[in-house]
């Protein structure tokens, strides 16, 4: 008697082993692979430098989520750095145009570094932007727009709008007012300064 409830319960076993493999053969049959840069801070953390991986998903729509969690995790190459903080969340992402994406993020993604903050938006855009159908991507913090350092919102950006150092890009020249204190340190001196720019690196980061 007590062998014929061990051998039941040794089937039941089995078959639930069984089902569990089935189960996961056929999600990885249903899984897509799709090959694209995602974008990190280089060794420095002044500009941001490309990394190619793989990416599975189920379904198309599904795509935009799959690559900003491969950003969330960070870089694979220990010489790149993480743009987006450990402590930030993906609250959703807006597909009700796939063409032109919104994504949403928590709180933690606005560290005060307008420099960092900007380039961290640039990764998020150059990434999705490699996905063929998107064309822009907005980002959101908790649902606000990110205000650019001349109260404006940044708004929906294409990958074009961003040139880095790794891209064809051409360089302006662009003329900035610098302030130093005298040796008595009384008044501000004003000095101008002739500066080539690219969209590689926020104004600020030249200023």
């Amino acid at each position: 008697m007590k062998k014929a409830r061990i051998v039941t319960v040794a089937s039941v076993i089995a078959l639930a082993v069984i089902a569990v493999i089935v189960i996961f053969v056929s999600r990885g049959r249903n899984m897509h692979e799709f090959t694209c840069d995602l974008y990190f801070l280089n060794e420095t953390g002044t500009s941001l430098s490309a990394e190619s991986r793989e990416i599975k998903y189920r379904n198309e729509i599904d795509l935009p989520k799959a690559v900003i969690e491969k950003l969330l995790k960070g870089p694979d190459n220990p010489r790149l750095i993480r743009t987006i903080g450990k402590d930030v969340d993906l609250l959703g992402i807006d597909m009700s145009d796939p063409n032109n994406v919104s994504v949403n993020f928590s709180g933690g993604y606005i560290t005060g570094d307008t420099a960092k903050d900007i380039l961290t938006t640039y990764s998020v855009v150059k990434s999705l932007c490699e996905i063929y159908y998107v064309d822009s991507v907005k980002v959101l913090v908790e649902g606000a727009d990110i205000i650019n350092p001349d109260g404006e919102p940044i708004g929906y950006l294409t990958a074009s709008d961003i040139n880095l150092s790794t891209d064809t890009n051409t360089t302006e020249t662009r003329e900035i007012m610098l302030y130093f204190t005298r040796k008595d340190y009384q008044l501000l001196v004003p000095e101008m300064r002739t500066v080539k720019v690219t969209d590689q690196q926020p104004i600020e980061q030249y200023i």
